[in-house]
């Protein structure tokens, strides 16, 4: 729509994607961006900002198998502002990303590019290697992962099997958790 806010982060998950719905995916997600600004000569950090995601569809198929807390992302969608009415009759609101595009942060880790077919049940993404004509393995199943690529090639740890540290980070309550 025209008059909606794009907006574009990038931070880390602050826990596991969870799935809603088993017909129409969704995927919900917070991710903490961290804030830092130079004053006076240094560079002062601030507590991280929390921001809600959900994502539907394919990209949420995509994100509840690729994405686990401490990953390094970066997310573009639309911002909104979700009202209901809690237990208690209290009018409250939200704000939440409505996802169209999330991804690693290649600034951060490396990442294999796996093409997935539209609506097709995707497991762990780890999992999966491409065939030999660059498409995805999928269609012949799952494969082992036969060749090294980014730091894995180089004897380094692996940075996708390494979640980032987010310890310390006060993740914002999830507003169904506060329903009864």
């Amino acid at each position: 729509m025209a008059n909606e806010t794009h907006v574009t982060i990038r931070g880390n998950l602050g826990k596991d994607p969870a799935k809603y719905g088993e017909q129409n995916v969704s995927a919900r997600f917070s991710v903490a961006v961290e804030v830092s600004r130079f004053q006076e000569e240094k560079w002062v950090k601030y507590p991280p900002q929390w921001f809600r995601v959900k994502a539907f569809g394919q990209l949420a198929t995509n994100v509840l198998a690729t994405l686990h807390k401490g990953d390094p992302v970066i997310v573009h969608g639309d911002l909104r502002t979700e009202y209901w009415t809690d237990a208690q009759g209290q009018e409250l609101s939200a704000q939440v990303v409505v996802a169209y595009s999330v991804g690693p942060d290649l600034r951060r880790v490396q990442a294999k590019v796996i093409r997935v077919a539209e609506n097709q049940e995707l497991g762990r993404a780890t999992d999966f290697a491409p065939g030999q004509d660059g498409q995805s393995a999928l269609a012949g199943g799952p494969v082992q992962r036969s060749e090294s690529f980014g730091a894995a090639a180089s004897g380094q740890e692996d940075p996708w099997q390494r979640p980032a540290d987010v310890s310390g980070m006060a993740e914002a309550p999830d507003r169904e958790a506060n329903v009864a």
